[in-house]
C-alpha cells in the first residue's frame, strides 16, 4: 500500500520531466524531486479499508534566486499541479511559498508541495 503509493507518484512526477529521489540525493541537479513522508503520513479515509498517504514532494530548481529562476520554479510547480490534477486517486493540499533549501553543502531555490493519494488496503 505505501510503497505503491511511493512509486506511483514517483512515476507520475517523472513522466512530468523530473527526476525523482525518495531520499536526499548526494548531489542535486535541478530540475528534481524528493519524495518524504508528510507530517500526517497516513491517515483513515472516508470510508471503511480506505486510506489517505500523505506526502511532501520538495521540488528543486537552480542553486540561483534570481528572477529567471523564480519564473523556472513556477513552471515546475504548475508541471506538478498539472501531473497530480491529472492523476486518480491523488490529489494537491498544498504548495508552500518558495524558499532556499541548504543540501549537500549547496544552496537551491525550491518548494515544498503535500500530495494525497487515497487508496484502499
Amino acid at each position: 500500500m505505501i510503497s505503491e503509493s511511493r512509486t506511483a507518484l514517483k512515476s507520475l512526477l517523472t513522466t512530468a520531466g523530473f527526476r525523482v529521489f525518495e531520499h536526499v540525493p548526494p548531489n542535486i541537479t535541478p530540475p528534481c524531486a524528493v519524495i518524504f513522508p508528510l507530517g500526517d503520513w497516513i491517515q483513515p479515509g472516508e470510508t471503511y479499508g480506505e486510506y489517505r498517504i500523505g506526502f511532501t514532494v520538495r521540488i528543486f530548481a537552480q542553486a540561483l534566486t534570481n528572477q529567471n529562476v523564480t519564473g523556472t520554479m513556477d513552471g515546475y510547480v504548475e508541471d506538478v499541479i498539472e501531473a497530480v490534477d491529472d492523476a486518480a486517486g491523488f490529489y494537491m493540499a498544498g504548495i508552500q511559498a518558495p524558499e532556499q533549501f541548504g543540501e549537500n553543502a549547496s544552496a537551491f531555490l525550491g518548494v515544498d508541495a503535500a500530495i494525497y493519494q487515497i487508496t484502499r488496503q
